[in-house]
């Protein structure tokens, strides 16, 4: 469901792994000859999503179908919501989405690459900062703020935003701990 919301302004902090952890997942070599599994959805996920696409008829939900019938590899489960996508004028990755459910000979779709400049991301700090004026409880905004901070090479005020993500969540859910190990990649496993 996740390559179908367009967030392309959106710069994501990688959760870094000790190194440990990564060669002992064998993540290290680039020279598997098993592909990576993606995970399939349950019986009872696939029906539930399919009830729901039928019950509602929104594009959010034509796309959930489509994502599960591209990891189940099967157009029969979704080609009604993939039609639908496509007569629905929904962002271009959509679209593309469903035409690769549609027609599996389309092209992978290529990568969207927003270059923001440092004035976009002060921009988008002061927005943040302001959205923090009328919600000033909200630790992801301050993992927000850290991560706009990483972006722009500014590790101290990123660390000052973590800090009060964690003051405000001190038993941090994923979203946290992902901007932690981006700030501190050594300490974190």
């Amino acid at each position: 469901m996740s390559d179908l919301i367009d967030d392309s302004r959106r710069h994501v902090v990688p959760r870094w792994r000790p190194f440990g952890v990564s060669a002992g997942l064998d993540e290290l070599n680039s020279f598997q000859r098993t592909p990576a599994l993606a995970p399939k959805p349950s019986p009872a996920e696939v029906r539930e999503a399919i009830r729901q696409w039928r019950r509602h008829k929104t594009p959010f939900h034509a796309a959930e179908v489509v994502d599960i019938a591209l990891l189940l590899d099967d157009p029969s489960v979704g080609g009604d919501a993939a039609e639908f996508l496509l007569s629905e004028g929904v962002s271009e990755i959509s679209t593309h989405v469903a035409r690769s459910l549609l027609d599996p000979v389309v092209l992978p779709h290529p990568q969207i690459q927003v270059d923001l400049t440092s004035a976009d991301m002060h921009r988008r700090i002061a927005i943040a900062k302001r959205r923090l004026a009328l919600t000033p409880y909200d630790a992801m905004t301050w993992v927000d703020i850290a991560r706009e901070y990483l972006s722009l090479g500014q590790s101290i005020p990123a660390i000052r935003a973590i800090k009060s993500a964690l003051s405000l969540a001190p038993n941090p859910k994923f979203q946290v701990s992902d901007c932690i190990s981006g700030v501190f990649p050594r300490t974190c496993g």
